[in-house]
């Protein structure tokens, strides 16, 4: 198991197994599940602050469009707490949190979303967005750099 990858101060994205994790989840205050299915997160998990952004892995999904404003609400607020830590999972935590996540990333430090994908592939994890459409999303979108807290 991949460990969270870490994008912003206070938050984190990566699979579902490991909101099934009680270690994993200990330091997680708040949870947001990417997936089609909110019980795809384990039980400890959603007894957190927890968010679910119903998600299908479809090229076709507008998944910007659809949950970023949600989840940099969501996430906006956690950060006011400075003990607040949030973990953006789906699935694999392969296209669905790192879409949403690496978005957030280049809103908070106002980089390109090919700059916070490479970073992400070369310190991490190689393998994320392989969801075509989701990474031709970020590509298209002009983030607005707004770094909070």
């Amino acid at each position: 198991m991949d460990p969270p990858i870490f994008v912003a101060p206070q938050v984190w994205f990566g699979s579902a197994q490991h909101t099934w994790n009680p270690t994993s989840m200990e330091i997680f205050t708040h949870v947001v599940n990417c997936d089609s299915r909110p019980d795809s997160s384990g039980p400890l998990a959603r007894s957190k602050t927890f968010l679910h952004l119903p998600c299908n892995d479809d090229p076709a999904f507008t998944i910007l469009d659809t949950h970023f404003a949600t989840l940099c609400a969501f996430v906006d607020t956690a950060r006011t707490n400075p003990a607040a830590k949030v973990y953006i999972h789906c699935h694999a935590g392969i296209n669905r949190s790192a879409a949403l996540a690496v978005a957030y990333s280049c809103r908070h430090y106002g980089l390109s979303a090919a700059q916070v994908i490479r970073d992400i592939r070369q310190t991490y994890r190689r393998y994320i967005l392989t969801n075509e459409g989701f990474e031709q999303q970020l590509m298209a979108r002009r983030f607005i750099y707004r770094s909070t807290l």
